[in-house]
């Protein structure tokens, strides 16, 4: 996918702030910082030399998304309900019974879910760069 964009602010050699209008198939993932009613702005990969000013069109890698998809949604949720199952079967070994298996389960599901969030951030945060959009041509 290739949005067109304006160069505002060079970061460092690498890194870009681009502003840019935001279409109808985006969404809030955060990716991004609203910067208006319909204006976004994020940091992009600058693998090109791009300058302050210059109108370039900015493109989301489709696996770098898939792969960032995967990490914010799926992996907690797989964790909630691997938790879940783990809580209501120590549960069960401990010989509680049913309401206080579910208590154990939910407890269970929602402290392994705060911790793969922050497992998951705590990667998001250090692997940034892998997952930013890049400049993909000047124009």
């Amino acid at each position: 996918m290739l949005e067109r964009a304006t160069v505002i602010h060079l970061d460092d050699d690498a890194l870009a702030t681009v502003t840019f209008e935001r279409n109808s198939a985006c969404g809030r993932c955060g990716l991004c910082d609203s910067a208006g009613d319909n204006t976004m702005t994020a940091q992009v990969r600058n693998t090109i030399g791009a300058r302050v000013g210059d109108s370039v069109y900015i493109e989301i890698d489709p696996s770098a998304f898939v792969r960032a998809t995967t990490f914010l949604y799926a992996i907690p949720l797989a964790v909630l309900l691997g938790g879940l199952v783990l809580g209501n079967a120590a549960g069960i070994l401990a010989g509680i019974e049913e309401t206080g298996r579910i208590s154990l389960s939910v407890f269970t599901g929602i402290a392994c879910t705060i911790l793969a969030l922050v497992v998951v951030s705590k990667y998001m945060l250090q692997s940034k760069e892998r997952f930013l959009p890049k400049i993909a041509r000047i124009g």
